[in-house]
């Protein structure tokens, strides 16, 4: 959904979705917005190599314990 109308090249969403697994919504749209940062401070679309590099340095917003109450 936020990467919808963004230059994307070669992502692959079942990955994605495996290391986004424990972060919110608010999470992920910050991760994109970042994603998109990135790619176009390289001049280049987002692939999964700006994804994951993003989500590696991106802590959760919440801990797994206040997501499972």
């Amino acid at each position: 959904m936020y990467l919808n109308e963004r230059p994307i090249v070669n992502i692959d969403y079942e990955r994605l979705s495996t290391l986004t697994e424990n972060y919110v919504s608010s999470d992920i749209q910050v991760m994109c917005d970042n994603f998109a940062r990135k790619a176009l401070s390289n001049d280049t679309s987002i692939d999964m190599l700006i994804c994951e590099s993003v989500i590696e340095n991106f802590t959760p917003s919440i801990t797994i314990d206040q997501l499972e109450y």
